[in-house]
């Protein structure tokens, strides 16, 4: 089993969210003075960036301008529980606009304008939005989760009760197969316990770079909502060109959250279209307490 849920937690890929040019990512950085800065270029049907990725709690600044042209363009952001209720109209010189963002999420920023008699810029595709940033911030704020993992692979299939903290404490008890093992890694003391197993493997949590590697060389699609084990989950598909691969994956398959942005379940494939992998994670609960020693026995 590879564990490709929380690999692909800090890599998920966000959608096209407008018409025309690349896909365009920022994520900000906290200056000195504590603010996260990000320049924003509108123009005819296109934002750029078009997804921005920014800290929760963090005041952030953006500077926004028009392309030069007579079209009119705006900056809306419609999400005043989060902090966020900007409506702006656009020039050509630089308007800057402060908010907080209060909570972790996907929200979109668009333009409203519209000439008579035709469809806004909205609704012809002039919208950002970020569920990578979401996913990102979602994890970060993670601080410890317990989950059930099915995994299924056309070789073998796996359930495991898992039990993470940080800095890195885990605890992974085994139902399929070795039925009653357990390992146990403190990262404190740096050592692994396993039972009944005199051996283990090296076992290193790691973020996999595999995700973002394949949306560098090919296209993410948001295919639809749907709900895994009864919670309300997006799913999207992230799809090399051509035949390029990664570790031998050319399309992954993930179902996010629709409420806390983390993986419910994800597949990967390869080229010919064979399951690799698939792993489902029931029961999923975040930020709860977890004793110490519960990572000793």
């Amino acid at each position: 089993m590879r564990y490709i849920f929380w690999s692909l937690i800090a890599t998920l890929i966000t959608p096209s969210a407008s018409n025309a040019g690349d896909k365009n990512i920022f994520k900000t950085e906290i200056g000195r003075d504590g603010i996260q800065r990000v320049e924003l270029l509108v123009g005819s049907y296109f934002f750029n960036p078009d997804r921005i990725i920014v800290k929760v709690n963090v005041p952030v600044e953006i500077k926004v301008r028009k392309e030069a042209g007579i079209i009119p363009h705006s900056f809306v952001m419609k999400e005043p529980d989060a902090g966020m209720d900007i409506n702006e109209s656009i020039g050509n010189k630089f308007k800057v606009m402060k908010f907080v963002p209060l909570k972790v999420g996907k929200y979109s920023f668009y333009c409203e304008k519209k000439l008579l008699f035709f469809k806004s810029h909205r609704e012809d595709g002039m919208e950002g939005s970020d569920p990578i940033a979401a996913a990102i911030a979602s994890y970060s704020s993670v601080v410890s989760y317990q989950v059930t993992l099915r995994s299924r692979s056309e070789v073998s299939q796996e359930v495991i009760r898992y039990y993470y903290k940080r800095p890195g404490f885990v605890r992974m008890e085994f139902t399929k197969p070795h039925n009653g093992a357990v390992i146990v890694y403190n990262p404190l003391k740096r050592e692994a316990r396993l039972r009944p197993f005199p051996w283990m493997n090296s076992f290193i949590l790691t973020l996999s770079p595999a995700v973002m590697e394949l949306q560098k060389m090919g296209k993410t699609e948001i295919l639809k909502d749907e709900a895994i084990g009864g919670r309300p989950s997006i799913m999207l598909k992230v799809e090399g060109n051509a035949d390029y691969v990664v570790d031998g994956v050319h399309r992954y398959i993930l179902w996010l959250d629709k409420g806390i942005f983390l993986p419910l379940k994800a597949a990967s494939f390869d080229k010919n279209g064979r399951l690799i992998e698939e792993v489902l994670m029931d029961d999923l609960e975040v930020n709860i307490d977890l004793p110490d020693g519960l990572f000793d026995q």
